[in-house]
């Protein structure tokens, strides 16, 4: 059975928060494209180094309830508006749009800034 969009958003979050990195990269089609600032990122493998990346540069990541977080889902597409916060640094504001195909992510866009502590 399918999971639900909510279904896929919330197991893809409790993966990110806890650095479970197999459970990430799970969530991810083989042909899924991540595109970001810093570049696109093609395929399970790259779309897993920028994850990395984001665990090293947030490591024990922790989601910061604020008043301009949002979410709005329309069929396959999500838009997300979230802020974070880590021993190093803090991310306010950040968009993600994501685009699941099945019951995966096919499609991400995320933008943020982490402001070092």
């Amino acid at each position: 059975m399918a999971r639900t969009m909510m279904e896929i958003l919330e197991q893809h979050n409790t993966a990110v928060l806890t650095n479970d990195y197999e459970k990430m990269i799970a969530d991810y089609t083989d042909d899924a494209v991540l595109i970001t600032m810093s570049g696109v990122y093609k395929g399970k493998e790259a779309i897993g180094g920028a994850l990395q990346q984001l665990m090293r540069d947030m490591p024990e990541m922790k989601p910061i309830e604020s008043p301009t977080n949002m979410l709005t889902i329309e069929g396959d597409t999500l838009l997300l508006r979230w802020s974070a916060e880590s021993a190093k640094g803090k991310i306010m504001n950040a968009v993600d749009t994501i685009v699941v195909k099945g019951d995966k992510i096919w499609r991400q866009t995320t933008s943020f800034e982490i402001v070092p502590k």
